[in-house]
């Protein structure tokens, strides 16, 4: 059974997972020549785990699990069912000292509005109904993806309509974003292209 103590404190993880997300895209240019954008997810999901490991030592987090299924999940709250819920494997499952736990989902790099962007939404969707349901442990939930276009002013512009179009979607929750651009390959001064890595907490809209 999951602690399900809750109280008032919030542990935000933002910058732990922009900072692993950052050194991930350094480490995969160093050993393949590539960046982030060609690493599997997995890579990317395990990377934050590591870096979210060194809160462990700090007595904040209580666990780190990965691709924990979500039936599993729910039937570790104690609970019988979440209504409609989707199936599958939550990316990372933060289980915190403080009770309030956390969900992260990860996926790597947007060009455009298509299937990967629909699935992220779909991702926020399971976020919500663990968050909304009183009776579960989860405080909030964290999404990350990276946008990648050819300057950094396309970059940045793109990211800012993903992001208002999510918030449109999602009217009932508070999505706080963190973004960091930075040059794809930073030591090419002929590469054009820039990332943006995004990372957007999930509460509820109370």
């Amino acid at each position: 059974m999951i602690n399900k103590l809750k109280n008032s404190h919030q542990t935000d993880l933002t910058s732990h997972i922009q900072k692993s997300i950052y050194n991930t895209n350094i480490q995969h240019i160093k050993y393949s020549e590539f960046s982030i954008c060609y690493a599997p997810e997995y890579l990317i999901t395990v990377n934050i785990a590591n870096e979210l490991s060194k809160l462990q030592s700090e007595n904040i987090i209580d666990g780190i699990y990965l691709e924990w299924n979500i039936k599993d999940l729910i039937s570790d709250e104690g609970l019988d069912e979440i209504k409609d819920i989707r199936d599958g494997k939550c990316d990372i499952c933060i289980l915190l000292k403080d009770g309030n736990n956390s969900l992260i989902e990860v996926k790597n790099t947007i060009t455009q509005v298509g299937a990967k962007l629909r699935s992220i939404y779909k991702d926020i969707e399971r976020i919500e109904q663990f968050v909304l349901n009183k009776d579960t442990s989860f405080h909030d939930g964290y999404v990350s993806f990276i946008v990648k276009a050819k300057s950094e002013n396309k970059v940045e512009e793109k990211t800012k309509g993903f992001i208002e179009d999510m918030k449109k979607h999602f009217p009932n929750l508070i999505l706080t974003e963190d973004i960091s651009t930075f040059k794809e390959y930073e030591n090419d001064d002929e590469q054009e292209y820039f990332l943006s890595s995004v990372v957007i907490k999930i509460t509820l809209n109370n």
